[in-house]
């Protein structure tokens, strides 16, 4: 992805959002992180689980691989299930793995 960060990226998440992991504000600290890295997210939705066209819009991909291994800079998308309704999130990738 052209222009962007990713160590810049994990620094922010690091200074802003660790620890307690966001407090329920995942999105909000992304966010910010993935600005701070050089991704537009121009028209960025309030809630997390509605994150996905604008990560592609900033030139994130679908990872498909299995086993998935996580790499810095990666962005998870975490939709909510029938026990968690009121929680979807966001879970970035602060330091490799």
């Amino acid at each position: 992805m052209t222009g962007f960060d990713k160590q810049m990226f994990a620094t922010s998440l690091g200074q802003n959002a660790l620890p307690p992991f966001g407090g329920g504000q995942c999105a909000h600290f992304v966010r910010e992180a993935l600005e701070a890295a050089g991704a537009d997210t121009t028209g960025h939705p309030v809630s997390a689980k509605d994150w996905g066209p604008t990560l592609f819009q900033a030139g994130f991909t679908v990872v498909t691989d299995v086993p998935y291994v996580a790499e810095l800079g990666d962005v998870v998308v975490i939709q909510p299930t029938s026990r968690n309704l009121a929680r979807p999130g966001l879970s970035a990738r602060e330091t490799a793995a």
